[in-house]
């Protein structure tokens, strides 16, 4: 049973003698392991043990994606990486302070034009054209992707990409 603590009735090869389900929402998703033991070592307290310490890990994990989710709510949009516009203020201001440490700086703004798409459907076409390391979120009612280290020929790049995938931007450089 997926819940519960196993028991290996043998020792076979690098297989755990115990093991133990890490639970979330009551789905496994993780999996404590004890490797190496001894056979003679194996009793009901050690089975015990593991089953105290995976219910202990499952509440903590569960308290840590609990406080993620809650993190997320406030941070983005539902499940998409468009920032709100209040966290999203805070990297531009992060972004602006980088500019006056490091001159020369080159940060690019485009203004996504949302006509037809909503924000799960933009974000999951974005999410195989922009880097990891931009930005995404509203401003002013507007929604814009920073680039941050992205010259001309980046911008253009990027918004060329942004096109084939159906999205149209410009670039916006008043806002930062």
């Amino acid at each position: 049973q997926a819940q519960t603590v196993e028991v290996g009735r043998g020792l076979v090869g690098a297989s755990p003698g115990r093991a133990g389900p890490i639970l979330y929402e009551g789905k496994v998703i993780a999996v404590g392991e004890i490797l190496g033991m001894h056979f003679d070592q194996w009793n009901l307290s050690q089975q015990n043990l593991l089953s105290i310490t995976t219910r202990l890990i499952s509440a903590s994990m569960g308290r840590a994606y609990q406080y993620e989710a809650e993190i997320q709510s406030r941070r983005y949009y539902g499940s998409t990486r468009i920032m709100q516009e209040a966290e999203f203020g805070k990297i531009m201001e992060d972004l602006r302070a980088r500019q006056r440490i490091q001159h020369g700086l080159s940060i690019a703004v485009l203004e996504v034009d949302m006509t037809g798409l909503d924000y799960p459907a933009l974000d999951a076409k974005l999410s195989a054209v922009i880097r990891s390391e931009d930005f995404l979120g509203n401003w002013q009612g507007h929604i814009y992707v920073l680039l941050p280290d992205a010259d001309d020929d980046v911008t253009a790049m990027v918004q060329q990409r942004m096109q084939r995938a159906g999205i149209h931007t410009t670039v916006s450089e008043e806002v930062l």
